[in-house]
Protein backbone atom coordinates (compact mmCIF):
# COMPACT_ATOMS: atom_id res chain seq x y z
CA UNK A 1 0.00 0.00 0.00
CA UNK A 2 1.06 3.50 -0.59
CA UNK A 3 1.61 5.83 1.42
CA UNK A 4 0.68 9.56 1.60
CA UNK A 5 2.94 12.17 3.44
CA UNK A 6 1.26 14.89 5.08
CA UNK A 7 3.12 18.64 5.52
CA UNK A 8 2.67 22.09 6.30
CA UNK A 9 3.97 24.95 3.70
CA UNK A 10 3.91 28.41 5.29
CA UNK A 11 3.61 30.50 1.64
CA UNK A 12 5.35 33.59 3.10
CA UNK A 13 8.83 31.72 3.44
CA UNK A 14 10.80 29.79 0.61
CA UNK A 15 9.73 26.41 -0.24
CA UNK A 16 12.15 23.67 1.21
CA UNK A 17 12.11 20.14 -1.02
CA UNK A 18 10.84 17.10 1.16
CA UNK A 19 13.34 14.35 0.54
CA UNK A 20 13.14 10.72 1.30
CA UNK A 21 9.79 9.77 0.09
CA UNK A 22 10.47 6.50 -1.92
CA UNK A 23 7.19 4.10 -0.81
CA UNK A 24 4.76 7.64 -0.66
CA UNK A 25 2.34 8.13 -3.28
CA UNK A 26 2.28 11.95 -3.33
CA UNK A 27 2.36 14.60 -1.02
CA UNK A 28 -0.44 16.25 1.32
CA UNK A 29 0.24 19.42 1.93
CA UNK A 30 -1.35 22.62 4.10
CA UNK A 31 -1.32 25.89 2.73
CA UNK A 32 -0.82 28.66 5.02
CA UNK A 33 -0.29 32.12 4.77
CA UNK A 34 1.21 33.91 7.86
CA UNK A 35 -0.22 30.96 10.21
CA UNK A 36 -3.19 31.07 9.01
CA UNK A 37 -5.02 27.95 6.67
CA UNK A 38 -5.60 28.65 3.36
CA UNK A 39 -6.03 24.76 1.50
CA UNK A 40 -5.02 21.39 1.36
CA UNK A 41 -3.14 20.11 -1.88
CA UNK A 42 -1.86 17.20 -3.70
CA UNK A 43 1.63 17.17 -4.89
CA UNK A 44 3.22 14.93 -7.06
CA UNK A 45 6.09 12.93 -6.00
CA UNK A 46 9.65 12.84 -8.46
CA UNK A 47 12.37 10.59 -7.86
CA UNK A 48 11.47 10.51 -3.71
CA UNK A 49 11.36 14.26 -3.66
CA UNK A 50 9.00 17.09 -3.49
CA UNK A 51 10.53 19.50 -5.27
CA UNK A 52 10.14 23.02 -5.15
CA UNK A 53 9.25 22.36 -9.47
CA UNK A 54 6.92 20.26 -8.47
CA UNK A 55 5.22 22.51 -5.51
CA UNK A 56 5.05 24.83 -8.47
CA UNK A 57 3.68 22.96 -10.92
CA UNK A 58 0.30 22.94 -8.83
CA UNK A 59 0.30 25.60 -7.09
CA UNK A 60 -1.16 28.27 -10.08
CA UNK A 61 -4.39 26.78 -9.67
CA UNK A 62 -5.20 28.10 -5.78
CA UNK A 63 -3.78 31.59 -6.80
CA UNK A 64 -7.62 33.31 -6.26
CA UNK A 65 -8.24 31.28 -3.02
CA UNK A 66 -4.21 32.21 -1.75
CA UNK A 67 -4.93 35.92 -2.29
CA UNK A 68 -8.63 35.89 -1.08
CA UNK A 69 -7.08 34.78 2.48
CA UNK A 70 -3.58 37.30 2.48
CA UNK A 71 -6.59 40.25 1.74
CA UNK A 72 -8.10 39.20 4.79
CA UNK A 73 -4.72 38.76 6.21
CA UNK A 74 -4.39 42.45 5.80
CA UNK A 75 -7.84 43.70 6.10
CA UNK A 76 -8.99 41.89 9.38
CA UNK A 77 -12.40 42.75 9.05
CA UNK A 78 -13.16 42.53 5.27
CA UNK A 79 -14.79 38.70 5.82
CA UNK A 80 -17.50 38.26 3.34
CA UNK A 81 -17.89 42.04 2.60
CA UNK A 82 -17.33 44.21 -0.37
CA UNK A 83 -14.19 45.94 0.38
CA UNK A 84 -16.58 49.13 -0.18
CA UNK A 85 -19.00 48.24 2.27
CA UNK A 86 -15.74 47.26 5.03
CA UNK A 87 -14.35 50.58 4.37
CA UNK A 88 -17.81 51.99 5.60
CA UNK A 89 -19.30 50.33 7.52
CA UNK A 90 -17.07 49.03 9.90
CA UNK A 91 -14.67 50.19 11.78
CA UNK A 92 -11.42 48.19 12.83
CA UNK A 93 -10.80 47.39 16.61
CA UNK A 94 -8.10 48.17 18.16
CA UNK A 95 -5.30 45.52 18.03
CA UNK A 96 -4.88 45.91 22.14
CA UNK A 97 -8.51 45.13 22.70
CA UNK A 98 -9.00 41.98 25.52
CA UNK A 99 -9.30 38.73 24.18
CA UNK A 100 -12.10 36.48 25.81
CA UNK A 101 -10.53 33.92 28.62
CA UNK A 102 -10.53 30.07 27.71
CA UNK A 103 -10.95 27.02 29.48
CA UNK A 104 -9.91 24.17 27.73
CA UNK A 105 -11.79 20.72 28.19
CA UNK A 106 -10.55 17.31 27.06
CA UNK A 107 -12.92 14.49 27.84
CA UNK A 108 -10.97 11.33 28.00
CA UNK A 109 -11.37 7.55 29.40
CA UNK A 110 -8.84 5.26 29.83
CA UNK A 111 -6.34 6.28 26.59
CA UNK A 112 -3.05 7.95 28.37
CA UNK A 113 -0.55 7.32 25.71
CA UNK A 114 -2.72 9.73 23.59
CA UNK A 115 -4.00 11.93 26.03
CA UNK A 116 0.13 12.96 27.00
CA UNK A 117 0.48 13.86 23.12
CA UNK A 118 -2.51 16.06 23.15
CA UNK A 119 -1.97 17.90 26.82
CA UNK A 120 1.26 18.55 25.54
CA UNK A 121 0.40 20.73 22.64
CA UNK A 122 -2.06 21.99 24.33
CA UNK A 123 0.79 23.08 26.46
CA UNK A 124 3.01 24.85 23.42
CA UNK A 125 -0.10 27.15 22.23
CA UNK A 126 0.58 30.80 21.17
CA UNK A 127 -1.88 32.21 23.56
CA UNK A 128 -1.92 29.99 26.66
CA UNK A 129 -5.48 29.10 28.21
CA UNK A 130 -6.65 30.09 31.37
CA UNK A 131 -7.05 26.31 32.23
CA UNK A 132 -7.02 23.13 30.67
CA UNK A 133 -9.20 20.92 31.85
CA UNK A 134 -9.57 17.05 31.69
CA UNK A 135 -12.43 15.55 32.20
CA UNK A 136 -11.85 11.60 33.10
CA UNK A 137 -15.01 9.67 32.02
CA UNK A 138 -16.30 6.53 34.21
CA UNK A 139 -12.40 5.67 34.19
CA UNK A 140 -11.10 1.80 34.96
CA UNK A 141 -7.72 3.00 36.16
CA UNK A 142 -5.88 5.26 37.72
CA UNK A 143 -4.07 6.67 34.60
CA UNK A 144 -5.50 9.68 33.25
CA UNK A 145 -5.52 10.93 37.22
CA UNK A 146 -2.37 9.80 37.73
CA UNK A 147 -0.90 11.87 34.35
CA UNK A 148 -2.60 14.83 34.92
CA UNK A 149 -1.06 14.82 38.49
CA UNK A 150 2.45 14.70 37.17
CA UNK A 151 1.78 17.79 34.69
CA UNK A 152 0.15 19.72 37.54
CA UNK A 153 3.85 18.73 39.87
CA UNK A 154 5.36 19.36 36.77
CA UNK A 155 4.22 21.28 34.01
CA UNK A 156 4.78 20.74 30.08
CA UNK A 157 6.95 24.20 28.58
CA UNK A 158 4.56 27.21 28.73
CA UNK A 159 3.38 26.27 32.68
CA UNK A 160 -0.51 25.42 31.31
CA UNK A 161 -2.66 25.29 34.82
CA UNK A 162 -4.01 21.84 33.82
CA UNK A 163 -7.45 20.41 36.15
CA UNK A 164 -8.30 17.12 36.96
CA UNK A 165 -12.32 16.09 36.96
CA UNK A 166 -13.58 13.31 37.57
CA UNK A 167 -16.79 12.32 36.09
CA UNK A 168 -18.03 8.84 37.11
CA UNK A 169 -21.43 8.72 34.87
CA UNK A 170 -20.41 7.12 31.51
CA UNK A 171 -21.12 8.92 28.13
CA UNK A 172 -19.53 11.81 26.31
CA UNK A 173 -22.54 14.66 26.81
CA UNK A 174 -22.29 13.94 30.84
CA UNK A 175 -18.52 14.40 30.58
CA UNK A 176 -19.31 17.61 27.91
CA UNK A 177 -21.61 19.21 30.47
CA UNK A 178 -19.78 18.46 33.39
CA UNK A 179 -16.71 20.54 32.04
CA UNK A 180 -19.06 23.47 31.23
CA UNK A 181 -20.39 23.21 34.69
CA UNK A 182 -16.37 23.30 35.94
CA UNK A 183 -14.85 25.93 33.56
CA UNK A 184 -13.84 29.21 34.83
CA UNK A 185 -13.55 30.96 31.37
CA UNK A 186 -15.56 33.13 29.14
CA UNK A 187 -15.41 30.59 26.27
CA UNK A 188 -15.24 26.63 26.71
CA UNK A 189 -12.86 24.99 23.68
CA UNK A 190 -13.47 21.62 23.72
CA UNK A 191 -10.89 18.92 21.41
CA UNK A 192 -10.59 15.35 21.65
CA UNK A 193 -7.82 13.45 23.90
CA UNK A 194 -6.24 12.43 20.72
CA UNK A 195 -6.07 15.50 18.86
CA UNK A 196 -3.03 17.44 18.22
CA UNK A 197 -3.93 21.22 18.22
CA UNK A 198 -2.11 24.04 16.21
CA UNK A 199 0.07 26.36 18.10
CA UNK A 200 -2.61 29.21 17.00
CA UNK A 201 -5.91 27.36 17.66
CA UNK A 202 -6.43 29.22 21.14
CA UNK A 203 -5.96 32.93 19.71
CA UNK A 204 -7.84 32.06 16.37
CA UNK A 205 -10.72 31.20 19.34
CA UNK A 206 -10.44 34.19 20.88
CA UNK A 207 -10.39 36.74 18.55
CA UNK A 208 -12.86 34.95 16.08
CA UNK A 209 -15.28 35.94 19.08
CA UNK A 210 -13.91 39.41 20.04
CA UNK A 211 -14.51 40.40 16.35
CA UNK A 212 -17.63 38.93 16.07
CA UNK A 213 -19.62 39.46 19.00
CA UNK A 214 -22.88 38.24 17.45
CA UNK A 215 -21.27 34.25 17.52
CA UNK A 216 -22.63 32.10 19.88
CA UNK A 217 -20.22 29.23 18.82
CA UNK A 218 -17.78 28.39 16.00
CA UNK A 219 -15.92 25.17 14.89
CA UNK A 220 -12.50 24.78 13.39
CA UNK A 221 -10.43 23.18 10.66
CA UNK A 222 -9.59 19.58 11.54
CA UNK A 223 -6.34 18.13 9.21
CA UNK A 224 -5.30 14.00 9.47
CA UNK A 225 -1.52 14.01 11.02
CA UNK A 226 -0.66 11.18 9.10
CA UNK A 227 -1.35 8.69 6.60
CA UNK A 228 0.58 5.70 6.71
CA UNK A 229 -1.73 3.14 7.27
CA UNK A 230 -4.89 1.71 5.22
CA UNK A 231 -7.10 2.87 7.61
CA UNK A 232 -6.44 6.02 7.76
CA UNK A 233 -6.49 7.16 4.01
CA UNK A 234 -9.70 5.45 3.38
CA UNK A 235 -11.06 7.32 6.48
CA UNK A 236 -10.12 10.84 4.61
CA UNK A 237 -11.33 9.41 1.36
CA UNK A 238 -14.44 8.72 3.18
CA UNK A 239 -14.66 12.37 4.58
CA UNK A 240 -12.44 12.38 7.33
CA UNK A 241 -13.44 15.30 10.12
CA UNK A 242 -12.46 18.18 7.43
CA UNK A 243 -15.43 20.55 6.65
CA UNK A 244 -13.59 23.30 4.64
CA UNK A 245 -11.85 26.40 5.45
Amino acid sequence: MKRIKTIDIELSRPFTPVRGLDGYLNVRALLRWRGQAVETITIPITNGECSAKDFDSVLPRYIAKIMAVVLRTQLPNLGNQTLTQMLRDRPRPAENSRLPSISVAVCTRDRADDLRACLTALSDLDEPPLEVIVVDNAPRTSATRDLVEALQRSPLRGGTRFRYILEPKPGLDWARNRAIEEACGEIVAYTDDDVLVDRGWTRAIAKTFADNPDVMALTGLVEPYELETEAQITFEELGGFSRGY
